[in-house]
């Protein structure tokens, strides 16, 4: 957007006092003030603000605050409602400093026009007071004139007075997914511009897009008040208010104590079975009473090579490992006691239509399953990890559609469960 002054670039005044300077100013055409502009040398300076003043009542127009660091040379700090402004009309604009400004010594010493010939900055003998103007009391009236400074403080403007009408918001869809909400608003503008979108979300933070859905996270369960403003170019706006609820979940409670132990045991095993020589292809977890070892449609897993874990069983072990409790307990802490099965199978060997296995065929299907057998014993050595883990027999499997191989069961000591929360009865 262009900008009233268009004389040379202020040069800083050394000056810790605080004062109210202006610059008055005259629109040629139409015009619609849109924003403040200061000329700063980067001094960090609280509590400054500009202004605009009527220079014929000596009444403000419109105040905004000036953030506190301000970037060395030009700024621009946007009117909260744009101002718009007849050929014609006058206004002054002031700067309360607090600190150093910028100057130009003699720069309203005749008319300065801005570069799109739409507003002047009046020479000091065209302007009501005189021009620049200050007072030495921030927030009053400045109408006092030395010589024909040009202060550094101006204009931002718009051609024209802007939109005739404000957007009109129509909606205000809330969706929410635990603490995430998604508000989405219906607007409409007459003159059809581009519509900006602003939400505070009621926790003391706020967004603005020209996307009309915005999405926020909050940080705590609640109901929180949405306040949503829609603006067109002008700064014409229309607010609504709505309510959003959002709530946190709790994380879901997954099996603290089997799964743990069955995860950990089949990754020793794994370890193990892949140093033998002819690896099965299949190491993996298994559920049910037992582990069918030909359930794939499309592929022998069992000549393929299968090995597994599979949970068998768990009781209540508290008293004497790995006995089962026999007395009754309400609340407290209860252990518990994890059987998990190790398996492996491979193919029988077959002959064919003429032939039968031979004995080098069987040693070398009855080495591949102690093979595995022992990938077991390995297994157990690398899981104990200074738990209590009782081993229990291992013996051959059912044969099952040519397969063969063993099992192995293994009772270890789980992690102890607080009871006390769940309630009064374990």
């Amino acid at each position: 957007m262009p900008y009233g002054w268009n004389g040379p670039t202020p040069v800083n005044v050394v000056d810790a006092n605080a004062y109210e300077l202006g610059t008055e100013q005259r629109a040629n055409q139409d015009v619609t003030l849109t924003g403040i502009r200061v000329w700063s040398d980067g001094q960090n300076v609280g509590g400054r603000q500009a202004r605009i003043w009527n220079p014929s009542s000596g009444q403000v127009v419109q105040t905004i605050d000036i953030p506190a660091q301000l970037s060395p040379g030009w700024s621009v700090h946007p009117l909260t409602t744009p101002i718009p402004r007849t050929s014609g009309q006058r206004w002054i604009v002031g700067f309360h400093t607090g600190g150093n400004y910028g100057t130009v010594p003699n720069g309203t010493t005749t008319d300065v026009v801005s570069a799109d010939g739409n507003v002047t900055t009046l020479a000091s003998l065209n302007a009501t007071n005189g021009n620049g103007v200050f007072r030495t009391v921030p927030g009053q009236f400045p109408n006092q004139n030395f010589g024909a400074t040009f202060y550094g403080v101006d204009v931002e403007y718009s051609p024209g007075l802007g939109d005739a009408s404000a957007p009109v918001i129509s909606a205000v869809e809330v969706e929410t997914e635990e603490l995430a909400a998604s508000v989405t608003v219906a607007a409409t503008d007459a003159e059809g511009d581009a519509l900006s979108y602003t939400i505070e979300w009621g926790d003391g933070t706020s967004s603005s897009s020209g996307n009309p859905t915005q999405v926020h996270q909050y940080a705590a369960s609640g109901t929180y008040a949405l306040l949503v403003r829609v603006s067109d170019p002008g700064g014409l706006a229309d607010y609504t208010a709505a309510v959003v609820t959002v709530a946190a979940f709790p994380d879901p409670i997954s099996d603290p104590v089997v799964m743990p132990l069955a995860r950990e045991l089949l990754a020793c095993y794994d370890q193990e079975l892949q140093k033998l020589e002819d690896p099965p292809t299949y190491v993996q977890l298994r559920a049910g009473n037992v582990v069918s070892h030909l359930l794939s449609t499309f592929q022998d897993e069992c000549c393929e090579g299968l090995a597994w874990v599979r949970p068998a069983s768990f009781f209540p072990s508290s008293a004497a490992f790995p006995g089962q409790d026999a007395a009754p307990m309400k609340g407290g802490t209860r252990a518990w006691a994890v059987t998990l099965e190790l398996g492996f199978v491979r193919c029988a060997p077959v002959g064919d239509e003429n032939t039968i296995p031979t004995a080098a065929d069987w040693d070398a299907t009855v080495q591949a399953v102690m093979d595995g057998a022992a990938a077991m014993r390995r297994a157990l050595c690398c899981f104990e990890g200074g738990r209590q883990v009782l081993p229990g027999i291992w013996q051959p499997i059912e044969v099952q559609g040519g397969c063969v191989g063993g099992l192995m069961t293994l009772t270890v000591r789980g992690p102890a469960c607080d009871c006390s929360a769940a309630g009064p009865a374990s």
